[in-house]
């Protein structure tokens, strides 16, 4: 079990410090509230019946999406400007795909589901049994698209970050469905920037991520496996031909500019981002925002 979760943990009921001494069980002796133990792992909330477990793939700085490898550049940028002794809460950190990243650091990961990677299995929305002013950065990792209520999420966790510390977050605008059926919203920068204000942070930073040539490398890819089905099989024989010969120029026009840029929100004006990389700061108490 993470040592991380005795200094940080206490009852959603009543605030008080739970008894972790017991035997698969934590117990709260001031209001009887108990968290049962499995594998490991405080459980504190119960398992949502739609949820279809992820399963592990091998993640890394220069493996998957063009998006992916700039979430690893965004996160990997940020852990560096932490303290030693800082603190981290992955929420939503599902088989750990960013996990590397925080290697050497005190780092606690949370998710709805125990998979075997995570620490701690919590919704936040429903409680939170971890004490104010306990992290020094707290993440939400391509998560909040699976958040119902995002900002309802980002307002619970303000008060467990301290004074100074961040929250962090990627989030992707431009993307299909996936993860069904608990995949539900895209948000604008406007949207991002009015929940980290409402929740009590300051905005710090927005980046955008852009790919303008992996936008039509997928709009090929999507005609080729549902829209080709739409029409009939002479079309769909001219379509095909017409289609490699659209892939072939793509993947030309690939080879000379590339796959991905990040751009600071101020540097840009286009409306096409595949997504956003977000810092909001928690300010000291009596601070001013630069």
């Amino acid at each position: 079990m993470n040592k991380i979760l005795e200094q940080v943990i206490i009852c959603p009921k009543c605030g008080s410090t739970l008894n972790t001494s017991l035997r698969g069980h934590w117990h709260c002796n001031h209001c009887s509230f108990d968290v049962p133990i499995e594998h490991q792992k405080p459980i504190f909330s119960k398992v949502p019946a739609i949820i279809e477990p992820l399963e592990k793939i091998e993640r890394g700085p220069e493996l998957g999406t063009p998006w992916r490898r700039s979430n690893w550049k965004f996160l990997i940028k940020t852990v560096k400007t932490l303290d030693p002794d800082a603190i981290i809460l992955d929420v939503g950190a599902g088989r750990g795909d960013f996990k590397a990243a925080f290697r050497g650091k005190k780092y606690l990961s949370l998710d709805i589901y125990p998979y075997p990677e995570i620490d701690l299995v919590c919704d936040l929305i429903e409680s939170v049994p971890l004490r104010k002013d306990s992290f020094d950065m707290v993440t939400l990792l391509n998560v909040c698209e699976h958040v119902y209520d995002p900002a309802l999420l980002i307002k619970r966790i303000f008060p467990i970050i301290k004074p100074g510390g961040k929250m962090l977050i990627t989030i992707p605008f431009l993307l299909k469905i996936h993860q069904e059926p608990v995949d539900y919203a895209r948000y604008t920068f406007i949207a991002l920037e009015r929940m980290g204000r409402e929740a009590g942070f300051h905005v710090e930073e927005i980046d955008c991520f852009f790919d303008y040539v992996g936008l039509i490398q997928e709009a090929i890819s999507e005609f080729r496996f549902w829209g080709l089905n739409e029409v009939s099989n002479v079309k769909r024989n001219l379509a095909r031909g017409l289609l490699a010969n659209i892939q072939f120029s793509v993947n030309y026009l690939e080879s000379i500019v590339g796959r991905g840029v990040v751009k600071n929100l101020n540097e840009s004006d286009s409306p096409a981002p595949i997504g956003y990389h977000v810092i909001f700061r928690k300010l000291l108490p009596g601070s001013n925002p630069l």
